[in-house]
């Protein structure tokens, strides 16, 4: 496509890094990510949710937080699914300490907490106990 000067949209491009997060080829979405950013294109909020989850999937908590840490710098809010996917990877990770700190940060950004977010919190309790 981009050889006859066809560029794909922010859409699909979002569409086939969730393809590649769904299968564990966070290799493959990251260079789709690097290749949006080099052609002119603007990730956003989907774009980076989706790697977000695809890093969680993968058990890559860190990068995943990372990918957050992105986001915001690039000027791109994260939103509670944002926040609920890297909050459930660090659960499942057992790193409740980390957990617990970016529900804080997710509600000192004025997110209200939804039935998933209050789901993974019955799950911290639960850890803690």
């Amino acid at each position: 496509m981009v050889s006859q000067n066809i560029y794909p949209n922010v859409i699909t491009l979002n569409v086939l890094m969730d393809a590649f997060s769904e299968k564990g080829l966070m290799d493959k979405a990251q260079k789709l990510l690097d290749r949006m950013i080099e052609l002119g294109g603007q990730p956003d909020q989907v774009t980076y949710t989706t790697l977000i989850k695809g890093y969680c999937l993968q058990g890559k908590v860190d990068r995943a937080k990372e990918i957050l840490e992105e986001m915001v710098s690039n000027g791109v809010l994260p939103d509670l699914l944002s926040y609920n996917s890297l909050v459930e990877g660090y659960i499942k990770a057992n790193r409740i300490d980390v957990a617990l700190v970016l529900l804080k940060d997710m509600i000192q950004r004025g997110l209200v907490p939804d039935h998933v977010t209050r789901n993974m919190l019955t799950m911290i309790l639960s850890k803690r106990a």
